[in-house]
């Protein structure tokens, strides 16, 4: 589900993409198969990734990538450039994707390994602002995606993250 205003967005199992411009009141079907597997709004464009590997923008569904064998659950822009949290077939966690020019999509690794871990499995992606957003890890603590690529972002902190909560201060 993406809410935006009075614009809600639904994706379900099956039976596609459903709008409400009414705050959720009655709703019109968009896209009448597939299955939705992520929704969020990036700017002021409603964003969709479909258990095929699809990553799609606006209600015109413009394709903007395809992940390989793996479905997105979560996207978000990070310095101007699209990326997805996707739970991936060929093995069993999750990654991260950034969708590129040519429509493809390619995995994102942090550059430097941590000494104590054997592999980097992400738990989620959630946006901090439009140049960075915080990833999640199984055991390896936050790490930080920016235009520089991915890294380590805590000290002493190695903990497995799966929901990321912010205060914002209101004036």
């Amino acid at each position: 589900i993406a809410v935006r205003e009075n614009v809600v967005y639904v994706g379900t199992i099956g039976q596609g993409l459903w709008v409400s411009h009414d705050f959720g009141k009655s709703f019109t079907n968009l896209i009448p198969e597939g299955t939705v597997s992520a929704a969020d709004w990036i700017g002021d464009t409603p964003w969709f990734g479909w258990v095929d590997g699809r990553i799609t923008k606006g209600e015109s569904q413009t394709l903007e990538c395809t992940l390989p064998k793996a479905v997105p659950t979560a996207i978000s822009r990070v310095a101007g450039q699209i990326y997805a949290f996707a739970d991936e077939e060929a093995r069993p966690y999750f990654d991260i994707f950034r969708c590129e020019a040519d429509g493809t999509a390619s995995a994102v690794r942090p550059a430097v390994r941590d000494p104590d871990q054997t592999s980097f499995s992400p738990t989620g992606l959630w946006p901090v602002d439009a140049d960075r957003a915080l990833v999640g890890t199984f055991r390896s603590g936050p790490f930080l995606l920016d235009a520089t690529g991915l890294r380590a972002a805590r000290t002493g902190f190695r903990a497995t993250i799966g929901a990321a909560a912010a205060a914002r201060d209101e004036e």
